[in-house]
């Protein structure tokens, strides 16, 4: 678990994300928050469960492969989520984020966000977090500049920032 300011940083451990898929009720009830994250009803559902497969597979990198919630601390709501994708490769780890529309441009994405690229730097495996966005996604683009990362490649489907380990 991280904590900043605003928010704890919950790394759900492999049966949790199970859990989330099959009944987020009793996943609130184990850490004593109330889920108000992404929208489970969609896609994001099948993602989070081919991600809990993933786990299963490789428990011991649970940490590069789980969700971690961002929970408020002031009333206990999970308000979104981050992953990274998997585990470091070549000193790089993508990270991936969302958060529930009614929280968006708060900062918490941005404070989380923050919390885990610097997480991920205190492995001497990781010397950049990358990320990658959508071209129209410019509160995701926004979201990445306040956390220090530069846009270093452009495509017509997607852009792609970096965060070198200071």
């Amino acid at each position: 678990m991280l904590k900043t300011d605003r928010l704890l940083i919950i790394d759900l451990k492999p049966e949790d994300v199970r859990m989330w898929v099959d009944d987020v009720s009793l996943l609130e009830h184990k850490y004593n928050v109330t889920y108000h994250g992404e929208d489970l009803s969609n896609e994001f559902r099948a993602i989070v469960a081919k991600q809990a497969d993933v786990i299963a597979n490789d428990p011991i990198h649970y940490l590069w492969l789980t969700f971690w919630w961002f929970v408020r601390q002031t009333d206990c709501v999970v308000l979104g989520s981050a992953c990274f994708k998997s585990v470091p490769r070549e000193g790089q780890v993508e990270i991936g984020y969302g958060i529930a529309p009614q929280y968006a441009h708060q900062g918490y994405t941005t404070e989380a966000i923050k919390a885990l690229c610097a997480f991920a730097f205190t492995f001497d495996s990781v010397t950049a977090v990358i990320a990658e966005t959508d071209p129209n996604n410019l509160a995701s683009q926004r979201v990445l500049q306040k956390c220090g990362m530069i846009n270093y490649e452009k495509t017509e489907k997607s852009y792609w920032w970096r965060l070198v380990k200071p």
